[in-house]
């Protein structure tokens, strides 16, 4: 009796002593279709019995043909709601920088039906390159963890029509004299300098920056992963007095170098996620939470990634996660850069403290590091 056999029977047959184990499932499933494989190992439920998967483009070359790529049929696919034959550990190769990774499925439909008035999640695949990015980078250059929504007050004498920032902002978001929103003015983020058509009349001007509560979105792990410019933080001091620096990774970053039709089928992941931001100082907890796109390319949270909030924190932390995705359940959390395992850096800033950023070691233990150090590695994970 196969294992097939066997679990239709409501019987299974495994090792010298009956017992079924990881090994004896792999190794009978080593024949069996790959639909076969991966059903047999949803329905015993065996840790370590790990589906290998396959490569789609091989599976479905027939199928991908009619199409101008293999993104636009998996595409397809998801629109018209047909998953079949599609698992998770499945993959499509991508050429990226002159590398080769594995695109892997790392949930289908994790999310559907979640989401806010604004956009309720609909079908779709969240995928994780098996290898991490081969190039480490910090959280932040600095040791900050909280949103940043940077302030700068300048003098102006009733005369003046230009000023420049000492701040460099990325984009202004407002400027205020006293409680009046002042107009008639541009700005050049190559110098940091306010042109007004006419000049204000004297006193303080307030300028406040654009930004976000949101710690992901404002680190520049965040605009690295998704080849953006901004501003991030620039020092340790309290808000309203952090400095802030301009970075441009436009032409640069990972999503840059990813392949064009790739990027034509990535889809912004919708998450509730975490605030951590004051105006008058740092926070060492969320405060707060909202519904918010997290990029074209993110990383997962901690629970997403372990399945506990070990060091995250609890509330508004962790509100926004629906659970472990699948493929760490299957595969575990140990990534591999050519074939050797690194640490690797997880969605949430580290509760508890406002210098900290949650991973997970190359060990695949939950852990926590400064957000300045620039040893930690980012997995490409992405929605279709």
């Amino acid at each position: 009796m196969n294992l097939v056999e066997a679990v239709i029977a409501g019987k299974i047959e495994g090792g010298p002593g009956g017992e079924v184990t990881p090994g004896s499932v792999v190794a009978a499933t080593a024949a069996m279709t790959p639909e076969q494989a991966a059903q047999t190992v949803e329905n015993l439920g065996i840790p370590g019995a790990v589906y290998d998967g396959v490569d789609l483009t091989e599976k479905y070359a027939a199928k991908i043909a009619t199409y101008t790529d293999e993104w636009a049929w998996i595409k397809a696919r998801i629109q018209d709601g047909n998953f079949s034959g599609i698992h998770v550990g499945d993959y499509i190769p991508v050429e990226a920088n002159s590398n080769t990774f594995k695109a892997r499925i790392m949930g289908i439909n994790t999310y559907k039906g979640y989401g806010d008035t604004e956009h309720v999640v609909g079908n779709h695949i969240d995928w994780m390159f098996e290898e991490l990015w081969p190039t480490a980078h910090c959280m932040n250059s600095v040791q900050w963890n909280n949103g940043l929504i940077p302030v700068e007050s300048v003098s102006a004498d009733g005369t003046e029509t230009t000023f420049t920032l000492t701040k460099e902002m990325h984009e202004i978001a407002s400027i205020k004299s006293g409680n009046t929103t002042l107009t008639g003015w541009t700005y050049d983020s190559a110098t940091y300098t306010i042109t007004f058509t006419e000049a204000p009349a004297a006193g303080t001007l307030t300028v406040t920056g654009t930004g976000s509560e949101h710690p992901w979105l404002a680190s520049e792990g965040y605009l690295w992963l998704n080849s953006l410019a901004g501003h991030v933080a620039n020092s340790t001091d309290n808000p309203p007095a952090t400095a802030v620096k301009h970075v441009d990774y436009t032409e640069s970053g990972v999503y840059y170098y990813l392949p064009s039709n790739l990027k034509n089928a990535i889809v912004e992941k919708r998450f509730y996620l975490g605030k951590r931001f004051s105006a008058s100082g740092k926070l060492s907890s969320d405060n707060a939470a909202a519904f918010t796109n997290i990029g074209k390319l993110w990383i997962p949270t901690e629970i997403e990634a372990c399945g506990i909030n070990a060091w995250s924190g609890t509330g508004y932390a962790i509100a926004g996660s629906y659970g472990r995705y699948p493929i760490f359940a299957d595969r575990g959390r140990v990534l591999k850069s050519a074939n050797t395992p690194l640490n690797w850096f997880l969605l949430n800033p580290q509760a508890l403290g406002n210098t900290m950023w949650c991973n997970v070691s190359n060990a695949g233990s939950a852990g926590y590091q400064y957000t300045s150090v620039e040893y930690y590695y980012f997995p490409i994970c992405f929605r279709t």
